[in-house]
């Protein structure tokens, strides 16, 4: 996503002609020279109390939510990436985990967002959503107010990696928000405040063309697609692109597919290998070339709430989620 166009707080304040200080006040004629050094000490002045202003502000935000402290300057914005596809099985929570996990290796700062119900990613992570005072239902369905999202966002054990967690009663949203104005913008407005704190938002969707997909799309920089290496997903993937296309027509035009990355493959198998032989042949633009390999690694590392980098760091399927981040 491109930087922000928004100055900083201390080049806001500038002179007539576009300079700082006095530069930007003239003294007419020579008769005002010492009214025009009183302004440029003015506008010193109120330049340096500026800067003062916006050092205080980032610290007070720092005790607040000193995971959220911005790593880079002002300019700074977020990449938002969904991870979506309406088949279940094809390792959406377990890409969203694991890639967030790699990109974070690399210092970057990540933010997960667990945008389904059954809350997978956040148990993945080894927390127990019933255990938490607020989770991203809150914010969405507006049941504590004046709740902000810092307060919702989690830290966890892998550096660099936060998580704004989900629970049960998110499925409460497709009922609740169906007749609320704007409800495709609601996951974007949310997000805003934050969006200069992280290198990357990671989106983890459930398994359907719902409200809570649309959202998660709808604010999305890029979406990344998730698919395995059978029949039924194969089959099912130019129904999900289509859908993508009409929504893009509709609702996020900016929104670009980063690729689909073939997910739990067995290359043993002739099956496996001819399903993604087919998959790069009718898509040989999208189909990325890093493939996540089948592993019960994988399932392991998530019934002990872990990603399989920290389960396993060195195995194949780490390695490839490495590749993936890079």
């Amino acid at each position: 996503m491109g930087e922000s166009s928004r100055p900083p707080i201390s080049d806001g304040v500038r002179g007539v002609d576009g300079s700082h200080g006095s530069d930007g006040v003239h003294g007419g004629h020579g008769s005002h020279g010492s009214d025009a050094a009183s302004a440029g000490r003015t506008f010193d002045t109120i330049k340096s109390d500026a800067v003062q202003l916006e050092r205080s502000l980032q610290n007070v935000a720092s005790h607040i939510c000193p995971e959220c402290r911005p790593s880079h300057s002002p300019h700074h914005m977020s990449k938002i990436i969904a991870i979506a596809n309406h088949a279940g099985g094809v390792a959406k929570t377990t890409t969203t985990l694991n890639l967030g996990h790699a990109l974070a290796e690399l210092g970057n700062r990540v933010l997960l967002v667990d945008l389904d119900p059954q809350a997978s990613l956040t148990e993945g992570l080894g927390i127990d959503p019933f255990s938490l005072p607020y989770a991203i239902h809150d914010l969405v369905l507006e049941t504590k107010p004046g709740l902000v999202i810092t307060e919702a966002i989690q830290k966890t054990d892998i550096p660099n990696l936060s998580i704004l967690p989900s629970h049960i009663d998110l499925a409460q949203a497709e009922s609740q928000l169906f007749s609320e104005y704007r409800r495709e913008q609601i996951l974007a407005d949310l997000l805003k405040p934050i969006l200069g704190l992280y290198d990357f938002v990671l989106i983890d969707c459930q398994p359907s063309l719902g409200i809570l997909p649309t959202n998660a799309l709808t604010a999305a920089d890029e979406l990344l697609i998730p698919v395995t290496s059978d029949p039924k997903a194969v089959r099912g993937l130019k129904q999900l692109l289509d859908t993508v296309t009409r929504f893009r027509r509709k609702l996020n035009p900016a929104l670009k597919i980063t690729g689909i990355v073939v997910t739990n493959h067995d290359g043993r198998t002739q099956l496996g290998r001819q399903m993604l032989e087919l998959l790069r042949e009718g898509h040989p633009h999208d189909v990325l070339s890093v493939v996540i390999p089948r592993s019960v690694r994988t399932q392991e590392s998530s019934a002990l709430g872990k990603s399989i980098l920290t389960y396993q760091p060195t195995s194949p399927v780490s390695q490839a989620y490495r590749q993936l981040s890079g």
